[in-house]
């Protein structure tokens, strides 16, 4: 995702979601601000350095584009910006792109995990979303990963 304008929400498909912040080294923008709540309460998970086999949803303004499949660990994905992803296992919560609400940093890769109880859901809504528009969002982006399988998809 890319642009100015604000995406859908999104319900995970299993009981993970992972969002990937991106940043190129040229333009930058003020960034976004995300809401995350479970579908009901969980127990906090604690992390674990297993192999996520992900859906790689690539997505423009609501409309799927491509489909890659990865297996990563959270620290091979994560770079160091304060505030630049973690493992989120709280009720609820907020996800901001780093600096938001000034503009984000050049050069940066950001993923964050939600994790909750096997069975439950996750919704994510982003309330203000402003990255550098391209028509292939090839430089600055958002994607949402919606589960830790190959078969999940975008809702």
């Amino acid at each position: 995702m890319c642009g100015s304008s604000v995406p859908n929400p999104v319900i995970s498909t299993g009981s993970r979601m992972m969002l990937k912040f991106e940043s190129d080294g040229s333009v930058s923008d003020l960034g976004f601000k995300a809401n995350y709540e479970f579908r009901t309460s969980a127990t906090p998970i604690e992390p674990s350095g297993e192999c996520l086999h992900l859906s790689v949803y690539v997505l423009f303004v609501s409309r799927l584009v491509s489909l890659n499949t990865h297996c990563h660990t959270i620290p091979q994905l994560l770079s160091t910006p304060p505030g630049c992803g973690g493992i989120l296992t709280n009720a609820s919560g907020t996800i901001l792109s780093p600096g938001h609400p000034n503009f984000y940093p050049h050069g940066v890769t950001c993923l964050w995990e939600i994790r909750v109880a096997p069975g439950q859901r996750i919704r994510l809504s982003f309330n203000f979303f402003s990255l550098e528009e391209t028509e292939t969002c090839d430089y600055d982006y958002v994607q949402v990963y919606t589960n830790a399988t190959s078969n999940s998809t975008v809702r």
